[in-house]
This record gives C-alpha cells, sequence and structure tokens, in this order.
C-alpha cells in the first residue's frame, strides 16, 4: 500500500495529513472519508449514502487545483484540496 501527503484548505490556513494509506483505484471521496474516520472527525465535507455515483455534483472540490467531484476523481498521487467556491460554509463545504 502506498501513501500520500493531503493539504485540506480549512479557513484560509492549510492542514496538513502526512503518510495517507490509498490503494489503487480510491477516489477523492475514499481519502475524504479515511481521514475523517482515523484522523479528524472535525473535518467537513460534502458526503451522504448515495455519494459516488457522480450525478448529485454536490461533492464539488478543487483537487490540485482543479475543480472535480470528489466521489468520481482518482486519487493519483499528493493533494491539495481547497473548497470549489469562494462561498464557504465551512471546510470543503460550499453554498
Amino acid at each position: 500500500m502506498k501513501t500520500i501527503n493531503v493539504k485540506i484548505n480549512r479557513g484560509g490556513s492549510y492542514q496538513e495529513y502526512a503518510q495517507v494509506p490509498v490503494e489503487e483505484g480510491m477516489s477523492v471521496m475514499d481519502v475524504l472519508e479515511l481521514l475523517y474516520e482515523t484522523k479528524d472527525n472535525t473535518l467537513a465535507f460534502f458526503r451522504h449514502e448515495a455519494c459516488h455515483q457522480e450525478a448529485c455534483g454536490k461533492c464539488l472540490v478543487k483537487a490540485n487545483g482543479k475543480v472535480c467531484l470528489a466521489c468520481g476523481t482518482e486519487v493519483c498521487g499528493d493533494l491539495v484540496l481547497d473548497p470549489w467556491s469562494s462561498k464557504v460554509v465551512r471546510d470543503l463545504v460550499c453554498e
């Protein structure tokens, strides 16, 4: 299993998570869920039971500078995650 480093913009400053274990085929959403469950349960991002279908568009984030659906974007290396919009509710959740 390989590891990646993840930086998440949380209110204007970045929080870093080092050596996050990832498996081939994991999505950005999978990484966010892993971080929430194992390292930081205060992390805010959009998630729900029906996610991973790339249908609703509510899990938009900016990954490495590019706006994408977290549930449908495969992780290929280190991540820098930002809110996709300037209308931030909290962490990666936007209006």
